[in-house]
C-alpha cells in the first residue's frame, strides 16, 4: 500500500487484470518516481511514454499512452 502526503501525485494506468498506481513524491523542486527524478511532470510523462513504467514477471511492459480526459465541470 502506498502512503501519500500533501503535495505528492499519483500516476495511475489501466493494466490487464487491475489498475496500477505509482506514487510521485515531490522532493524540493524534483518529481521522484521510484529511483528516478525529473525536473517537471512533463519530463516524467515523456520519459514513461518511451520507457516502461512497469514490467511484470512475464516481461510484459506498461507505458503511459494518453491522459484520462477530464469529466465535464471539473
Amino acid at each position: 500500500m502506498l502512503s501519500f502526503v500533501l503535495g505528492d501525485y499519483s500516476v495511475s494506468l489501466k493494466a490487464p487484470g487491475r489498475n496500477k498506481h505509482f506514487r510521485v513524491h515531490v522532493e524540493g523542486n524534483m518529481y521522484c518516481i521510484g529511483q528516478r527524478k525529473f525536473h517537471t511532470l512533463d519530463q516524467l510523462v515523456d520519459h514513461y511514454q518511451r520507457a516502461p513504467i512497469y514490467t511484470n514477471k512475464q516481461g510484459e511492459k506498461l507505458y503511459l499512452v494518453r491522459p484520462l480526459p477530464k469529466a465535464n465541470g471539473t
